[in-house]
């Protein structure tokens, strides 16, 4: 039985679409794109940009930009109608990092005057909470630099002996062995590692010993059993698990089992 045990300690502060990830993208790089806008697709997961730009022989190249969820877009102003096709938009992207025009958006400027980036404005000062309830980002600097999707920050976190290290330079991020590459839905606890940019709500149904962490991310949803019942049996399998929880002081402990495989 795959068993997981998560301590939450609360820390935190108040078309051409192939790829739908971040996955193979050079993040120490960046590149200046400057052209019109073809499309400007706002749709889930993620919201894309089209820009026509010439490259240095001069010739005509379609960039795919990609950039966050609508939900996450919209916290920071903008909206449907926030591009329109024939804008003239200088665009600074981290490319692909196998010199195909895709790329992941840092910022833009249109018609030299509208910039528009990618960061979530965190209000200033501390909130003071006296409960888990409510919505929350991550502490954005308690986060490590690192390149790449979510397979780049596990592996910025984890030691790595030489067998492990070979295995890495050996492995195709973008191949269909990596979930991510796809943006595939993570089991538990994996929405935990998107909450610096999605937002991730807790709810305590006290009448129904119920603890529900919900992320923004992919609409994870995971239910928290806190009436003291045990797992099922060990083949009763979840694709999230199967989650009880107490409490330790101020702490939810949550105990998760039962996964069935995911890749």
């Amino acid at each position: 039985m795959n068993k997981l045990v998560l301590c939450l300690f609360l820390i935190f502060t108040p078309a051409l679409h192939a790829h739908h990830s971040d996955v193979g993208i050079d993040m120490d790089s960046i590149l200046v794109i400057k052209g019109k806008v073809l499309d400007f697709n706002w749709r889930y997961p993620h919201v894309y940009i089209i820009v026509e730009a010439a490259n240095e022989q001069g010739e005509l190249i379609d960039w795919e930009v990609q950039l966050g969820s609508i939900s996450i877009l919209m916290r920071r102003g903008w909206t449907a109608d926030t591009l329109q096709q024939g804008d003239q938009v200088t665009v600074r992207v981290h490319p692909q990092a196998n010199g195909q025009p895709y790329a992941l958006m840092e910022t833009l400027d249109k018609d030299g005057a509208l910039r528009l980036n990618s960061d979530i404005k965190v209000p200033d000062g501390t909130a003071i909470s006296t409960s888990v309830a409510g919505k929350w980002l991550a502490d954005e600097s308690s986060y490590p630099d690192y390149s790449g999707g979510y397979d780049g920050l596990f592996r910025a976190l984890l030691p790595l002996n030489d067998k492990a290290k070979q295995a890495v330079a050996d492995f195709d991020s973008m191949s269909s062995e990596n979930p991510e590459a796809q943006c595939a839905g993570r089991p538990t606890p994996g929405a935990f590692v998107s909450s610096n940019i999605y937002l991730m709500e807790i709810k305590v149904l006290k009448g129904e010993n119920i603890v529900m962490i919900n992320s923004e991310r992919d609409a994870e949803e995971r239910t928290v059993y806190m009436d003291g019942r045990p797992h099922p049996d060990q083949q009763t399998l979840f694709p999230k698990g199967h989650s009880i929880g107490y409490w330790e002081d101020d702490t939810l402990v949550v105990d998760t089992a039962n996964f069935s495989f995911h890749r």
